[in-house]
């Protein structure tokens, strides 16, 4: 008996693989080559994501921490690059607004971490914080800060966009009796004042509007609110695309 033999077929001659077989599994490997292919992309895009993600929330959470350890507060937009992550763009807020359901004005804190993710979408995390209710002492001190340094709109187009509204409720404000500039300018302190109010402010609060202001983009703010810690606070996560 022979130690090697050849397999034959009934003609004599040894079988191999046919030029179909061959092309069929050089196509089967490719498919399962980029197959492969596709998921280690989308694994290394998922990755990414999540990463850049906890890294926004890390940062728009340190930044909440801060506003909320310290004693007093003021209205503020503040933004800039984390500096332990120079890739992702952070934003804190803290403006007063009122509440229709209790009646009542609060100041609020957002902290917001933008990032782009891996197919170069701006993203972002934002938290928000309600700290404290705001004295109409309070309020009245505000007002009167805004009406000297109080920024100014040339249309009614830009005053409806600041406030959130169309301009058929800012024209409303003016029949109220919204005071404009002598040029016909709209005051941001008085806009704010309606926008507070739902549109009806009370006589005290008419008499006490600006007549004046600056063009900028905001007016600085110096009045400080001391937190009340008996109030139960609302926080809450927020995240999506950005362009807000």
């Amino acid at each position: 008996m022979k130690p090697y033999e050849s397999i034959q077929t009934t003609s004599g001659k040894a079988e191999g693989f046919t030029l179909l077989e061959v092309i069929c599994a050089l196509g089967i490997l490719s498919i399962i080559s980029s197959s492969a292919l596709v998921i280690m992309a989308r694994n290394r895009e998922s990755a990414y994501n999540v990463t850049m993600r906890l890294r926004a929330l890390e940062v728009a959470r340190e930044n909440m921490e801060q506003i909320l350890v310290s004693g007093t507060i003021e209205e503020q937009t503040e933004f800039g690059l984390s500096e332990k992550y120079p890739s992702i763009e952070w934003e804190n807020t803290i403006e007063t607004f009122y509440a229709p359901l209790e009646g009542q004005t609060w100041a609020r804190a957002r902290s917001t971490a933008r990032y782009k993710d891996m197919e170069d979408a701006d993203q972002e995390i934002e938290l928000e914080h309600w700290l404290c209710r705001v004295t109409e002492a309070d309020m009245e001190a505000l007002d009167q800060l805004e009406g000297s340094e109080s920024g100014l709109f040339e249309s009614i187009a830009e005053a409806a966009e600041f406030v959130g509204v169309d301009e058929q409720e800012v024209l409303g404000w003016l029949e109220n009796g919204m005071v404009q500039t002598a040029e016909g300018y709209f005051i941001e302190a008085n806009l704010k004042l309606f926008m507070r109010t739902q549109g009806n402010p009370s006589q005290e609060e008419l008499a006490q509007q600006a007549l004046t202001g600056v063009f900028e983009d905001a007016a600085s703010e110096d009045i400080q609110v001391e937190q009340d810690t008996a109030d139960v606070p609302v926080q809450d996560i927020r995240s999506g695309r950005g362009g807000r």
